[in-house]
């Protein structure tokens, strides 16, 4: 999937049947992938709006904002593809450990960022 997204645009056959097979491998891949993924998930219970993934290995390098939730007619109308990041607010984390100590230090504090008083200098 990562490949197609460059493969249009570093070769010298840059045609529109080119660009538009280019666009169906695209649309497929990122459905497929979102399928594997995504769909088990939901047919048991609804995904949150905000996901955060915690992608291992391989799963690193699939950009999940872009994962198509419903394939499309015309996989060239980019805009009207239902993109996973439409309906969800996604963000990456690469370790769970690291998530739960990012959400300990932020139950811990106590001041904001600009936080401050004249004592604190």
């Amino acid at each position: 999937m990562r490949k197609s997204y460059t493969n249009y645009h570093l070769t010298a056959n840059q045609t529109a049947s080119a660009y538009l097979e280019n666009c169906k491998a695209i649309s497929s891949l990122s459905f497929q992938i979102y399928t594997h993924i995504f769909a088990p998930i939901e047919a048991v219970f609804p995904l949150p709006e905000k996901l955060i993934i915690v992608p291992d290995g391989i799963l690193g390098y699939i950009p999940f904002d872009a994962l198509i939730k419903k394939e499309s007619a015309d996989p060239t109308l980019h805009k009207q593809h239902d993109y996973l990041i439409k309906n969800h607010q996604i963000s990456y984390v690469y370790s769970a450990s690291l998530l739960q100590e990012m959400k300990a230090r932020k139950t811990n504090s106590t001041k904001g960022f600009f936080s401050w008083t004249c004592t604190d200098f």
